[in-house]
């Protein structure tokens, strides 16, 4: 099976080039908004996330929308406010981030592969009560009863994210690897990178410009 995994968004239209090769599965891992680029302007970060929602809502079991951080602050019942939050557009990518919540999720696994924003950590999963051996369902469910238990818990770690206990949208990389799942591969962006970098069974791809291409899973060196 053929996956395209494509990084933080932010904004960037770089993706309109992979949806034009053939593939069995197309994952976007997050953060469609907030852009580095002083460039892109509220309603083009929109508009992009809108033509990404009808490309999925047209292709429903061949294209998922996993959730980042930087949508998860806009989400109405969300208190918390990150890095490059958009105070004066906020209401109006909150609506449009409300009106796609029946396609969005969190993380979505094939084989033994999950593919989440930032990292499934043991310690966060234990202290949620998440089922490991139905992860997808546990952790998208968790979402749907409790969207509050994946936001940012002050006090712990840095203020990057750097502890274990932080949720799949906010754990860094040396943490995930420190405590990660061990019976699941991870496929993940958040944490910018120069290139992307497999380590110990996971990868991070949050590359600007560039996705994932993983023409099968089984050959995948994930060292």
């Amino acid at each position: 099976m053929k996956i395209i995994a494509i990084g933080d968004i932010h904004g960037r239209n770089f993706w309109q080039k992979y949806i034009q090769e053939p593939t069995d599965q197309l994952i976007f891992v997050g953060d469609y908004f907030d852009p580095y680029d002083i460039w892109i302007r509220p309603e083009d970060e929109i508009a992009n996330f809108k033509d990404i929602v009808n490309i999925k809502r047209d292709n429903p079991d061949m294209v998922t929308l996993l959730i980042g951080n930087h949508d998860y602050h806009y989400l109405s019942g969300v208190q918390q406010q990150y890095s490059r939050y958009n105070e004066s557009s906020a209401a109006a990518i909150r609506e449009v981030l409300e009106e796609a919540i029946d396609i969005l999720q969190i993380c979505c696994v094939y084989n033994d592969t999950v593919f989440n924003h930032a990292g499934l950590t043991k310690t966060w999963c234990a202290n949620n009560q998440i089922d490991l051996t139905n992860l997808e369902h546990s952790v998208n469910q968790k979402f749907v009863e409790d969207r509050l238990a994946f936001g940012f818990i002050d006090g712990i770690g840095d203020e990057n994210g750097s502890d274990a206990r932080q949720s799949p949208l906010w754990v860094r990389p040396a943490q995930l690897l420190a405590d990660k799942i061990e019976r699941y591969k991870q496929v993940v962006g958040h944490t910018r990178q120069p290139v992307q970098v497999f380590q110990n069974n996971v990868a991070f791809i949050d590359v600007a410009g560039a996705a994932l291409i993983i023409e099968d899973l089984d050959t995948v060196d994930w060292s």
